[in-house]
C-alpha cells in the first residue's frame, strides 16, 4: 500500500499547521503498479556468463562425477586457497626477513592461482582445479614448516619448538 500526497494546505490556513493530516491530505493506493527494473538485461551475454563461471563469481557449484566429494564442485574453493597461500607467503616473509612480502613472491603465487582460475571457467575442470589448489596450499604449508623451497627457517624452528 502506498501513500501519495494529494493536496497541500499552506501553514497558517484553517488548520494552522498543527496536524500532519490537516497539512497533507493523503490517500491510499490499494494496488500499486509493480516495480519494473530499468536498463538492459545482460543475463544472456557471453561476458555475463563468463563472469559467473569465474572463481567466486557466483558462488555456485558444478556437478561432480560419482565418487568425488561434492565440495570439490564449489567454485569459491580456489579463491579461498589463493587467500591461504598468500597468507602463508606473507607470514614467512614477515617472520624470516621482518619486512613486508616481496612483490615477486606474491606475483608468482598469484600467477599460479590465476592460471588455475582461467582453467576453472570450464565446468568440467572445476573439481580437478580445486584438487590442485588444495594440494598447492598443502605443499606450501609443508615447505613452510620444514624450511624448504623458498621458505625461511622460521617455520621449521616453530615446528621443532612445539615438539
Amino acid at each position: 500500500m502506498t501513500i501519495e500526497p494529494t493536496a497541500i494546505i499552506p501553514p497558517g490556513g484553517s488548520s494552522g499547521g498543527r496536524n500532519f493530516y490537516n497539512t497533507y491530505n493523503t490517500r491510499y493506493i490499494r494496488n500499486p503498479p509493480p516495480y519494473t527494473p530499468q536498463g538492459p538485461d545482460y543475463s544472456n551475454s557471453r561476458i555475463y556468463n563468463l563472469m559467473n563461471r569465474a572463481p567466486n563469481g557466483s558462488g555456485s557449484s558444478v556437478t561432480v562425477p560419482s565418487g568425488v566429494p561434492r565440495f570439490l564442485g564449489a567454485r569459491p574453493i580456489l579463491m579461498f586457497s589463493w587467500i591461504a597461500a598468500m597468507a602463508m607467503v606473507c607470514l614467512d616473509e614477515w617472520h624470516t626477513y621482518h619486512i613486508l612480502p616481496r612483490p615477486a613472491r606474491l606475483w608468482d603465487t598469484t600467477a599460479t592461482f590465476l592460471l588455475l582460475g582461467v582453467a576453472s571457467t570450464f565446468d568440467v575442470l572445476v573439481p580437478i582445479i580445486n584438487i590442485f589448489a588444495i594440494g598447492l596450499v598443502i605443499q606450501l604449508g609443508y615447505q613452510y614448516y620444514t624450511g624448504t623451497g623458498q621458505f625461511g627457517s622460521y617455520g621449521a624452528q616453530e615446528a621443532n619448538a612445539n615438539v
